[in-house]
């Protein structure tokens, strides 16, 4: 499988080479054919790269590689993932983030639709994407003063509980490139804002295993968000079910309430291998 996959990169290599820049258009620019001869490399795989393998495909120096990459990269074409090797961005959110949310959406309906039912309140289903945390699927209480929520809406990762959820489980990069992207605004009056603050409530998330909010995002609401795994311990999506402050549970039907979540999520973890991956 890899010898296919070289020699596929190879032909591709050389007919960037051979066609990209003719000798005769003494305006071409040797920089842009590179760039473009990465982007088919990146491409035609469908392999994550690292720089010392794409400099030598291109037959460039590891230094002018990394320039082409940081500028590719500047303008949202390509990324890296957690082992600093290259891909294409588009590529990336074609695959593997849009079959999280295809194989996720139909699976989570059913707990979704039991959690409401139970519980009479909102259910949001989010999920994790390049640089922001997403609603990928609502269903509303019934009651008539009820906390909302909308599809495709992008959420604080430090305060909403869906957010914090995700962000909690992430390795530190991760998290601090949501945080950045995103930033710190202060959005009510309960908002954590204070970085030493941020990352004591990330710890806490994870000692408990689930994510709350109460007035963080808006007022009067009052929410519990539980993560969703794929094949490891970083968070791929997460689960709420939000309330007006007014409807806020006594303490110990809180307890039934987020073990019932929690155990919704490990369900639909489980799931979500199964359906990607065939896992058990």
């Amino acid at each position: 499988m890899l010898k296919d996959s070289k020699k596929t990169v190879k032909k591709v290599v050389a007919r960037t080479r051979s066609t990209a820049v003719p000798e005769e258009n003494q305006y071409a620019s040797r920089a842009v054919a590179k760039a473009f001869a990465l982007m088919r490399i990146l491409g035609s795989s469908g392999e994550h790269h690292s720089l010392s393998r794409l400099a030598e495909e291109i037959d460039l120096t590891k230094s002018s590689t990394f320039r082409l990459l940081q500028t590719l990269q500047a303008l949202g074409e390509i990324r890296q993932d957690e082992d600093g090797r290259y891909l294409l961005a588009r590529q990336d959110r074609s695959s593997r983030y849009a079959q999280i949310v295809s194989a996720l959406q139909p699976i989570a309906r059913g707990p979704m639709h039991e959690l409401q039912m139970r519980f009479k309140e909102t259910l949001s289903l989010a999920v994790l994407f390049q640089n922001h945390i997403e609603v990928v699927s609502v269903i509303e209480s019934p009651q008539i003063v009820r906390m909302a929520n909308t599809v495709g809406r992008i959420l604080p990762p430090h305060a909403s509980s869906l957010g914090k959820a995700i962000a909690a489980f992430q390795r530190e990069t991760v998290a601090q490139h949501l945080f950045q992207s995103y930033g710190l605004p202060r959005l009510t009056k309960n908002t954590i804002t204070e970085e030493f603050l941020l990352t004591r409530e990330m710890q806490q998330i994870r000692e408990r295993g689930y994510s709350t909010e109460d007035e963080e995002s808006v007022l009067d609401g009052c929410c519990f968000g539980v993560p969703i795994f794929f094949d490891s311990d970083f968070a791929v999506a997460a689960m709420s079910i939000s309330m007006p402050k007014s409807r806020a549970l006594p303490e110990e039907e809180n307890k039934q309430l987020t073990a019932a979540m929690r155990q919704s999520a490990a369900a639909l973890s489980k799931q979500l291998r199964q359906a990607l991956r065939g896992g058990s």
